[in-house]
This record gives structure tokens, C-alpha cells and sequence, in this order.
């Protein structure tokens, strides 16, 4: 594909993940291999333009204006990254800067002080930015020598693995500003080198897959590149006229990107308001005649609310609400309430505690009007899930003691394994001496298991048991006993809905986590056996659907991020 071809089919591209950020990568590339601008014969060669740079820095030698560097290694060919047009030149970097030097050790702060000091935090983007920047006194030994003078480029150092080597041009005030010490400030001979394509290179691609990243070093959790690597690395030498078009065509073509990416950001956050706003006012019908009208307007404008995996999730969210709200299937009124329901399994768990097969729990508070969130259909009822299923945790055997693990075979489940809908196996197993000393309950298939606390996104997180198993103390596991087994799936889909809600209970504190406590007390929506049934079978069948059309929208963004991968490959290879 030709670079002119690529140009003209730029939006055309932009639908694939990351699209923007990949197109700005390939601008980027195609700059310094030259393919970018034309070559023009009547530039002055990059040799010439070379030899001039040596000489005017080797007068600010003599004048003792700049130190004298060690001699730095001729370009072989066996270096070269890619070949560069003929009137190009590959140069060290260090051959091309009056100084490369680091930046000021002393502590800056947020208050006090006259002089602002770059950190690495404002380089972004390969931009300099001027935002959140600390102070120090002007009165430091490091100044007035390293204040920052424009045109300055300033490279990022040290840092997390990925950002170890972001650079950005310096384009304020002379002798105003200063740098940290996790900075290298590149001052280049700017009369006869633009110091924004020198920046380009240093933040495309080429740059950093070939002389950053093998030169890496990793120390105390961070990456570094030192001053020495940075002024053997080799960077692409246009004609100073080159470079200045080179410039100016890219920053045309990096403005269209943040307009494409600007203009998709707001139809996106708009598809997003406009479907959490249809299906918030369907969540609040008042009557039948209202959510008929609130669900045709879903109806008529679904292809537009759900081009977008984004609003996916909503949609799951607001099925499950209706299914919670009794909004999703009709009432039977020949289906048994679910107070008669509620009424025997609470004389079945009486029962159990009688015959000393469950603990007794202690006496929790009757659900009060206050704490009910939404009206429900006559024929359901308020319960805490304490009334109709028994709760309880686990233990961690210690880990230091081999008895309790080596040859084990009961498994042990921790809060990890509610990431996935069934838990049908597990990682560590456990002895029988090890479930006896812990008084460790084993679990029957069946069971729901709940997240109480753990990394990330885990809790809250409910999945099923589909084994015999024990588990630690950051889960809990409701049982469902003979004559409640039925209410297994149900609650398990409330639990899904209430996701959110449970981790908003939880929250606070260095580790955020539920209890079994909190666990007994959710309030559920219960309605009659039958009804739950016909719930559970509706919600799987949109549940499915859901998947469905999510798969397809993906799929369609997978196929739209090969079509740039290829595009992308095929006008680098040009």
C-alpha cells in the first residue's frame, strides 16, 4: 500500500482498538524512514549538514564553552535499524548535542521556592507539559547551569519499563525552569538541527525497539537508561529543510488523529449517556404503560444504543434488574406465594439446628420498610438470605505445616475462583488432618460461593460449586438445604445484580472487605418457585443474546485491527 493510498483511507481505519494511538505510532515511523514528505534534490546532503554541526562544535570546545566528550564509535552498517533515503544520514545522538547532562538530585515541593522543576511525570505524549511542576530555591549550587533553555529536549530516564525513554521538547521561557534528576536534558545545536524531528525519533517506534529497550537496565523495581547509552544511540539525519517539512507534515496529520479521536471519544460517551438514560427511565416505570413506552424506545433505537461493546454490561445490569423487580416475566396468579414457600424452609432449617446438622444463627433484624429499595409483585416477599439458606466461611491451614498439603486431595477454594461462573476444580488441595484441625466444613456441590475480599474486581464476585470442596476466609458459601436447593440459580443471578451495591457495602479501609455478617443480611427479592424458574430460563436466553452480540461487535473490532495491522504493515515495507 502506498503512503498516499494509506492517507486517503486514514478514517477508514480508526474503528480498530487503540486505533488512533497506532496510527500516530505509524506517522510517526514513516517520518524518519523518510517516506513521510518527498525528497527534494536541491537539499543540502545530511553529510554536509554534519560536518558543519562537527565544526561548530568543536570551535565551542576550543572556546571552552561545552566539555570535551570521549570520542564516540563510528556508524557501522551492521547497526543500521533501516535503510534511510540516500541523502539521509545515520548519526550517534551524541555527535548532534552541545550536552547531555542530568538533571538537579535536590528536593523539590509543591510550596515555597522560585524555580519550577520538570519531573517525569510531565512528559507525556511527546510533549512537555507544564502542569502539577514543583519549585526550588534559585538559590541551589545546580543553577544557574541547569537551567533549561529552549529547545531543550528533556528524556525520561528512569521509570516503569514501559515509560523509560518518553522524551518531549522544552518550549518555554530560557533560564526560567529546571529538571529532576531522573531527567536527561538533550541540548542540541538547534541552528542546524530541529530539535522537534530529533524528538520525533526519539519517540517513535524504530527508536525504542532498537536502541532503547536492549539497553535497559532493571534496578529496585525500576528501569534505567543512562547518559552514556543515549549518546551512542543512533538516530536518522534528514537535510535541515527535510526535517523542518517532516515536522510540519506531522504535526498536520497528528492534529487530524486527535480530532478523529476527540469527535470518536464524544459519539461514544454519547451512545453511553443516551443508553443509560432509555434504560434508567425503563428501570423506573411507575405503570405497564409506561415501560412499554420507555422499552419501545430501547426497541427502536438499539442498533445505534448497542454498536459498541461499551454498553453491554448496562444491558446485563438493567436484565437483571427487571428480573429482580418482577419486571421481566409475568405473574401466575395460580403460583404458590412465596411467603408459603419462605414459611417451610424455614421449618426445614429449624429442623436441621434441632438435629444439630446446621449451626444456629443469631437473630437478625426484621426487614423494615426504610431498607426496601423498589416495590415488588403481591405475591413475593422481603427475606434476609439468612432465612432461607445457611452461610458460613472457611480457614487458611497453616502454610508452613507440609501435613496439611502434601499428598492432599480435598480441594481448597480461595476468593480467585469466583472469577469463574462454576468452580470445577481447584489449585491446592488440602489433607483430611488439616480440615479436622481447622474444623474446615466441606462444601457440597451446589453451594454459591462469595468473594469477601481480594484483589481487583474480586469482591463481591459470586460463583458456584460444581465440586465437594472447603475454603478459606475470604469467601463465604451459601447452602441451600432440601426444601430451598431450587433457590440456588435465582440467587445467584440476585447476587449478580447487587455486584455493584455489595462493593460499595464493603468499601473503606486499607483492604476493603465484606463479612459473613453482611453476607446474612442481603435483602432478596424472592418470588414464588415458579416464577423463579420462568425468571431463570428468561434471563439465561438475554444473558445469551448479550453474549452473542457482544462476541459480534468484537469480532467486529478484531477484524477492523487486522485490516490496520496489515494496512500498517504494508506502507512500512513500501
Amino acid at each position: 500500500m502506498k503512503v498516499d493510498t494509506f492517507f486517503q483511507n486514514f478514517e477508514l481505519l480508526t474503528d480498530a482498538p487503540n486505533a488512533i494511538d497506532k496510527l500516530r505510532k505509524i506517522i510517526l515511523q514513516l517520518a524518519v524512514m523518510g517516506k513521510l514528505t518527498p525528497q527534494n534534490p536541491n537539499d543540502e546532503l545530511a553529510s554536509i549538514l554534519l560536518k558543519i554541526i562537527k565544526t561548530q562544535k568543536e570551535q565551542l570546545i576550543k572556546d571552552k564553552k561545552i566539555p570535551k566528550d570521549k570520542p564516540l564509535p563510528l556508524v557501522v552498517d551492521s547497526e543500521l535499524p533501516y535503510e534511510v533515503p540516500e541523502r539521509w544520514q545515520w548519526v550517534r545522538l551524541g555527535e548532534l548535542a552541545k550536552v547531555i547532562e542530568y538533571g538537579t538530585s535536590e528536593k523539590s515541593s509543591e510550596l515555597g521556592g522560585d524555580i519550577p522543576v520538570f519531573r517525569m511525570n510531565n512528559i507525556r505524549d511527546g510533549k512537555l507539559l507544564f502542569d502539577n511542576l514543583k519549585y526550588l530555591s534559585a538559590k541551589i549550587k545546580d543553577l544557574p547551569r541547569l537551567f533549561l533553555q529552549k529547545n531543550d529536549l528533556l528524556f525520561n530516564r528512569t521509570n516503569s519499563y514501559e515509560l523509560v525513554g518518553k522524551t518531549g521538547v522544552f518550549k518555554g521561557d530560557s533560564n526560567q525552569y529546571t529538571f529532576a534528576s531522573y531527567l536527561i536534558r538533550i541540548s542540541l545545536l538547534s541552528e542546524y538541527i530541529s530539535p522537534d524531528f530529533v524528538n520525533l525519533a526519539l519517540n517513535s517506534t524504530y527508536f525504542r525497539q532498537t536502541q532503547i529497550e536492549p539497553e535497559i537496565t532493571q534496578q529496585c523495581g525500576q528501569a534505567n537508561f543512562n547518559g552514556t547509552k543515549l549518546k551512542n544511540t543512533l538516530i536518522p539525519l534528514p537535510p535541515l529543510a527535510e526535517q523542518k517539512r517532516i515536522v510540519e507534515k506531522c504535526d498536520r496529520l497528528l492534529s487530524i488523529c486527535d480530532e478523529i479521536e476527540k469527535r470518536q471519544q464524544q459519539k461514544q460517551e454519547s451512545i453511553v449517556r443516551m443508553n443509560e438514560s432509555a434504560i434508567a427511565q425503563l428501570l423506573s416505570s411507575q405503570n405497564p404503560d409506561e415501560f412499554r413506552q420507555h422499552w419501545q424506545r430501547i426497541c427502536n433505537n438499539f442498533d445505534l444504543f448497542y454498536s459498541i461493546p461499551e454498553t453491554i454490561p448496562k444491558l446485563r445490569q438493567a436484565i437483571l434488574q427487571l428480573a429482580v423487580q418482577g419486571k421481566l416475566v409475568r405473574q401466575d396468579s395460580n403460583d404458590e406465594p412465596a411467603s408459603k414457600l419462605v414459611k417451610r424452609i424455614r421449618t426445614k432449617k429449624d429442623i436441621l439446628i434441632k438435629e444439630k446438622k446446621i449451626k444456629k444463627s443469631s437473630l437478625l433484624p426484621s426487614v423494615e420498610l426504610e431498607e426496601i429499595p423498589y416495590s415488588i409483585p403481591d405475591n413475593w416477599v422481603w427475606v434476609r438470605l439468612d432465612d432461607i439458606s445457611d452461610i458460613g466461611t472457611g480457614s487458611t491451614p497453616l502454610t508452613s505445616n507440609r501435613e496439611y498439603y502434601i499428598d492432599g486431595n480435598i480441594p481448597w477454594i480461595t476468593s480467585t475462583a469466583t472469577s469463574q461462573e462454576f468452580i470445577n476444580s481447584a489449585d491446592i488441595f488440602i489433607t483430611e488432618s488439616a480440615v479436622a484441625d481447622y474444623r474446615l466444613r466441606i462444601y457440597q456441590p451446589g453451594a454459591l460461593i462469595v468473594a469477601l475480599y481480594g484483589q481487583g474486581k474480586t469482591r463481591g464476585q459470586i460463583s458456584q460449586l460444581r465440586i465437594a470442596a472447603t475454603i478459606n476466609q475470604a469467601c463465604a458459601a451459601i447452602v441451600f438445604f432440601e426444601a430451598a436447593e431450587d433457590l440456588q440459580v435465582y440467587v445467584k443471578r440476585v447476587f449478580e445484580k447487587k455486584y455493584d451495591e455489595l462493593r460499595e457495602l464493603s468499601a473503606g479501609g486499607a483492604q476493603p472487605n465484606l463479612n459473613v455478617g453482611k453476607i446474612k443480611e442481603t435483602l432478596i427479592p424472592l418470588p414464588p418457585l415458579a416464577e423463579q424458574k420462568r425468571i431463570v430460563a428468561k434471563v439465561d436466553r438475554l444473558m445469551s443474546l448479550c453474549d452473542t452480540l457482544e462476541a459480534k461487535l468484537k469480532q467486529g473490532r478484531d477484524s477492523s485491527e487486522k485490516l490496520m495491522e496489515v494496512a500498517a504493515k504494508q506502507v512500512l515495507t513500501a
